[in-house]
């Protein structure tokens, strides 16, 4: 995994995941999706989904909902799809949102889940 991080995230924090997902915020933020969505998938990566399994599906779904607006929608769909029983089985207000985010940009989905929030 370090191998495919920049040499400054490899070294500079010994958490990478949130370094890397506060880039690919700034990469989003600034309209760089290519490289937002490299970001977000490298978090996705960092998390491991046996022990942080609510962080890992949130970065799943930002990666997802990237991919989507970038048009490879094939792709999003299949980062999207292991990411939406996790997100809908939490009770938070950040899986709340990406559900949400989710529903508006692809209903097709989640279908059979219930938008309880």
């Amino acid at each position: 995994m370090r191998d495919a991080m920049p040499r400054w995230i490899a070294t500079w924090t010994p958490n990478q995941a949130i370094t890397v997902h506060q880039a690919a915020k700034s990469f989003e933020a600034m309209g760089e999706l290519a490289a937002a969505e490299q970001h977000y998938r490298l978090t996705c990566d960092i998390w491991n989904p046996a022990t942080h399994s609510r962080v890992h599906a949130l970065a799943a779904a930002e990666t997802g909902l990237i991919r989507w607006r970038l048009g490879k929608h094939e792709d999003a769909a299949s980062i999207l799809r292991p990411a939406i029983p996790v997100l809908a089985a939490m009770n938070s207000e950040r899986t709340a949102r990406q559900l949400a985010k989710i529903r508006a940009t692809a209903p097709e989905l989640l279908a059979g889940i219930a938008d309880e929030r």
